[in-house]
């Protein structure tokens, strides 16, 4: 298991892992984890962060993003965007480029 994450406005990008592919289309996304033989499927929100985290976007890119993408206000959405991501880094998917 990966060391806990600590996630703030603060935070740098955050990484895919290389061993983990994903598939998008509209309605979501599903990840696989090549080193696992695992996969996830995500909805369409999940579907967004993944893509912000294809690009390396810090969690406050990610946090402004999807509040934008939803119509909805960024410090409604912070935990919930910051346990997903945790949820990431725990099962190995994601890191902290620092």
């Amino acid at each position: 298991m990966a060391s806990p994450i600590e996630l703030t406005q603060r935070t740098n990008s955050l990484r895919a892992h290389d061993h983990v592919k994903s598939i998008i289309d509209p309605a979501g996304a599903v990840l696989l984890d090549l080193n696992q033989g695992t996969y996830f499927s995500l909805n369409g929100v999940g579907s967004l962060i993944w893509q912000q985290i294809q690009e390396g976007a810090s969690f406050s890119q990610i946090t402004h993003f999807v509040a934008a993408s939803c119509s909805v206000p960024e410090n409604g959405i912070e935990a919930d965007v910051s346990r997903f991501l945790a949820q990431l880094h725990d099962k190995g998917m994601i890191y902290v480029d620092r």
